[in-house]
Protein backbone atom coordinates (compact mmCIF):
# COMPACT_ATOMS: atom_id res chain seq x y z
CA UNK A 1 0.00 0.00 0.00
CA UNK A 2 1.36 3.09 -0.77
CA UNK A 3 0.55 5.64 1.30
CA UNK A 4 1.17 9.61 0.50
CA UNK A 5 1.67 12.20 3.07
CA UNK A 6 0.87 15.88 2.23
CA UNK A 7 -0.31 19.08 3.78
CA UNK A 8 -3.85 20.15 3.55
CA UNK A 9 -4.50 24.02 2.52
CA UNK A 10 -8.25 23.53 3.93
CA UNK A 11 -9.72 23.84 0.91
CA UNK A 12 -13.11 25.87 0.80
CA UNK A 13 -15.98 23.39 -0.01
CA UNK A 14 -20.12 23.45 -0.54
CA UNK A 15 -21.76 20.55 0.26
CA UNK A 16 -24.81 18.81 2.04
CA UNK A 17 -24.69 16.82 5.33
CA UNK A 18 -26.82 14.82 6.91
CA UNK A 19 -27.01 11.76 9.10
CA UNK A 20 -27.78 8.51 6.64
CA UNK A 21 -28.09 4.78 7.26
CA UNK A 22 -26.33 4.29 3.65
CA UNK A 23 -24.20 6.76 2.11
CA UNK A 24 -24.80 6.03 -1.18
CA UNK A 25 -27.99 7.21 -1.18
CA UNK A 26 -27.25 10.71 0.04
CA UNK A 27 -24.28 10.89 -2.01
CA UNK A 28 -26.61 10.33 -5.35
CA UNK A 29 -29.72 12.79 -4.16
CA UNK A 30 -27.25 15.47 -2.67
CA UNK A 31 -24.63 16.07 -4.94
CA UNK A 32 -26.32 16.94 -8.21
CA UNK A 33 -28.70 19.96 -5.88
CA UNK A 34 -25.01 20.88 -4.96
CA UNK A 35 -23.67 20.76 -8.34
CA UNK A 36 -27.11 22.68 -9.55
CA UNK A 37 -26.68 25.02 -6.98
CA UNK A 38 -23.03 25.83 -7.95
CA UNK A 39 -24.47 25.94 -11.40
CA UNK A 40 -26.92 28.06 -10.73
CA UNK A 41 -24.84 31.17 -8.49
CA UNK A 42 -21.34 30.65 -10.75
CA UNK A 43 -19.79 29.43 -8.22
CA UNK A 44 -16.37 27.85 -9.65
CA UNK A 45 -15.64 23.94 -8.57
CA UNK A 46 -12.13 23.59 -8.02
CA UNK A 47 -11.59 19.46 -7.97
CA UNK A 48 -14.06 16.08 -7.85
CA UNK A 49 -16.44 15.53 -5.86
CA UNK A 50 -15.89 13.88 -1.90
CA UNK A 51 -17.40 12.61 0.81
CA UNK A 52 -16.95 13.76 4.23
CA UNK A 53 -16.90 10.96 7.62
CA UNK A 54 -18.13 13.29 10.37
CA UNK A 55 -18.93 10.23 12.79
CA UNK A 56 -19.46 6.24 12.06
CA UNK A 57 -22.03 4.48 13.83
CA UNK A 58 -23.36 1.22 13.88
CA UNK A 59 -25.75 1.53 12.00
CA UNK A 60 -25.62 5.49 10.84
CA UNK A 61 -23.12 7.67 9.12
CA UNK A 62 -23.11 11.47 10.05
CA UNK A 63 -21.61 12.78 6.53
CA UNK A 64 -21.23 15.60 3.77
CA UNK A 65 -21.33 15.00 0.19
CA UNK A 66 -19.07 18.14 -1.17
CA UNK A 67 -17.65 19.59 -4.15
CA UNK A 68 -14.19 21.91 -3.33
CA UNK A 69 -14.90 25.98 -4.63
CA UNK A 70 -13.07 28.70 -5.44
CA UNK A 71 -14.19 32.57 -5.47
CA UNK A 72 -17.23 33.75 -3.47
CA UNK A 73 -20.19 31.60 -2.35
CA UNK A 74 -23.71 33.18 -2.17
CA UNK A 75 -25.76 32.29 1.23
CA UNK A 76 -26.90 28.70 1.86
CA UNK A 77 -29.92 27.59 4.09
CA UNK A 78 -29.71 24.55 5.75
CA UNK A 79 -29.00 21.24 4.97
CA UNK A 80 -26.27 23.04 2.36
CA UNK A 81 -23.32 24.50 3.75
CA UNK A 82 -20.29 26.38 3.20
CA UNK A 83 -16.99 24.72 5.08
CA UNK A 84 -13.32 23.66 4.54
CA UNK A 85 -11.74 20.41 4.52
CA UNK A 86 -8.93 20.65 7.76
CA UNK A 87 -5.87 22.24 7.39
CA UNK A 88 -2.54 20.43 8.09
CA UNK A 89 -1.03 17.09 8.10
CA UNK A 90 -2.37 14.19 6.24
CA UNK A 91 -2.07 10.66 4.73
CA UNK A 92 -3.76 9.40 1.91
CA UNK A 93 -4.16 6.02 -0.89
CA UNK A 94 -5.65 5.67 -3.80
CA UNK A 95 -8.32 2.49 -3.78
CA UNK A 96 -8.98 1.63 -7.12
CA UNK A 97 -12.39 -0.82 -7.76
CA UNK A 98 -15.86 -0.80 -6.87
CA UNK A 99 -17.43 1.85 -3.57
CA UNK A 100 -18.02 -1.22 -2.26
CA UNK A 101 -14.90 -2.08 -1.67
CA UNK A 102 -13.72 0.72 -0.18
CA UNK A 103 -14.02 -0.67 3.49
CA UNK A 104 -11.52 -2.94 3.00
CA UNK A 105 -9.10 -0.48 1.79
CA UNK A 106 -10.08 1.63 4.61
CA UNK A 107 -8.95 -0.45 7.17
CA UNK A 108 -5.63 -1.87 5.52
CA UNK A 109 -5.04 2.09 5.12
CA UNK A 110 -5.44 2.70 8.94
CA UNK A 111 -3.60 -0.46 9.79
CA UNK A 112 -0.88 0.84 7.72
CA UNK A 113 -0.73 3.86 9.42
CA UNK A 114 -0.94 2.41 13.06
CA UNK A 115 2.00 0.00 12.27
CA UNK A 116 3.79 3.72 11.32
CA UNK A 117 2.80 5.09 14.88
CA UNK A 118 0.91 7.62 12.72
CA UNK A 119 -2.33 8.61 14.15
CA UNK A 120 -5.60 10.27 13.27
CA UNK A 121 -5.49 14.21 13.60
CA UNK A 122 -8.10 16.69 13.92
CA UNK A 123 -10.65 16.78 11.59
CA UNK A 124 -12.73 14.40 9.93
CA UNK A 125 -11.49 11.98 6.87
CA UNK A 126 -12.79 12.22 3.42
CA UNK A 127 -12.75 10.64 -0.14
CA UNK A 128 -11.79 12.07 -3.30
CA UNK A 129 -13.60 10.29 -6.16
CA UNK A 130 -11.32 11.12 -8.78
CA UNK A 131 -12.56 8.66 -11.39
CA UNK A 132 -16.48 7.13 -11.18
CA UNK A 133 -19.43 6.44 -12.68
CA UNK A 134 -19.03 9.46 -14.87
CA UNK A 135 -16.35 8.95 -16.44
CA UNK A 136 -15.31 5.11 -16.21
CA UNK A 137 -17.72 2.29 -17.56
CA UNK A 138 -16.17 -0.24 -15.85
CA UNK A 139 -16.62 -0.05 -11.73
CA UNK A 140 -12.90 -2.16 -11.32
CA UNK A 141 -11.79 1.27 -13.24
CA UNK A 142 -12.91 3.90 -10.43
CA UNK A 143 -10.42 5.50 -8.07
CA UNK A 144 -11.00 6.83 -4.80
CA UNK A 145 -8.86 8.72 -2.97
CA UNK A 146 -9.18 8.18 0.97
CA UNK A 147 -7.23 10.45 3.22
CA UNK A 148 -7.43 11.49 6.80
CA UNK A 149 -6.23 14.30 9.05
CA UNK A 150 -3.17 13.07 10.80
CA UNK A 151 -1.36 13.91 14.64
Amino acid sequence: MRVVFTIESGRTILGMRDRVSDPGQLFTSALPQVLEFAGMHGVAIDGPPLSIYYEIGEDFFDMAVAVPVVGEVPPVTTPMFVGSLPTGRVASVDHVGPYEEISATWTAFMDELASRDVHPGEGAPWEEYTVGPDSAADPADFRTRLVTPIG
